[in-house]
């Protein structure tokens, strides 16, 4: 008798298994490199161009179903430019971004839309001509919150690798102080924009 429901429950499990695998979120784990496309702001009445960003980043997401969500965290360097380069803006945003995917999971070409806040860690650095022409000595940026809308896809290459491309449009600012000569003074620095990047990504089995 033991053996019967034995091997009863090996095959009720076994049969249920691919079944139950299903039913588990798909979770991942990514890298990505990219730029980024900023516009130009006035600071401290001066137009201000935000130039040359380069973009790296790791994520980590679940999915069920149609819906899903990722954390991630990137490191963005980029320029600021009057008529000569003032100073090296670094933002580390840490994101939180809900997906929808109107495709099924196991689709081959994962398009998605997503909606998002983010919160930056930013750093400024003076350039050798800012303090030399400028008379600039030191910059103070402080952190901010950001929202963003994106758009991607997940192109899937095997069952545990996808190629992912991503496009998310930004809005953050935060108060950056100038130094020199003894003196400080504020202004508000837009730092809003399209940030494009392409990467790889990692299926754990379900």
């Amino acid at each position: 008798m033991k053996r019967i429901f034995g091997l009863a429950a090996v095959l009720v499990f076994g049969l249920a298994a691919p079944a139950m695998a299903l039913i588990g979120p798909e979770t991942s784990v990514g890298v990505r490199v990219g730029t980024g496309f900023y516009q130009s702001d006035t600071v401290f009445d001066t137009s201000t161009d935000i130039k040359n960003p380069t973009v790296v980043g790791v994520t980590a997401g679940i999915r069920q179903g149609h819906l899903g969500a990722e954390l991630s965290v990137d490191w963005i360097s980029m320029n600021l430019e009057t008529d000569v380069k003032v100073a090296e803006l670094t933002m580390t945003p840490i994101l939180v971004t809900l997906q929808f995917h109107p495709i099924e999971e196991d689709a081959t070409v994962d398009p998605y839309v997503g909606l998002g806040v983010g919160y930056y860690i930013n750093s400024v650095h003076p350039s050798s001509e800012a303090k030399s022409q400028l008379g600039v000595s030191g910059y103070q940026m402080d952190n901010s919150v950001g929202y963003h809308l994106s758009v991607g896809a997940n192109m899937k290459v095997s069952s545990a690798v996808a190629f992912v491309i991503d496009a998310r449009y930004a809005w953050t600012n935060g108060d950056l102080t100038v130094k020199g000569g003894g003196l400080s003074n504020t202004d508000t620095l837009n730092v809003d924009g399209l940030v494009v990047t392409a990467g790889l990504k990692y299926l754990f089995p379900k």
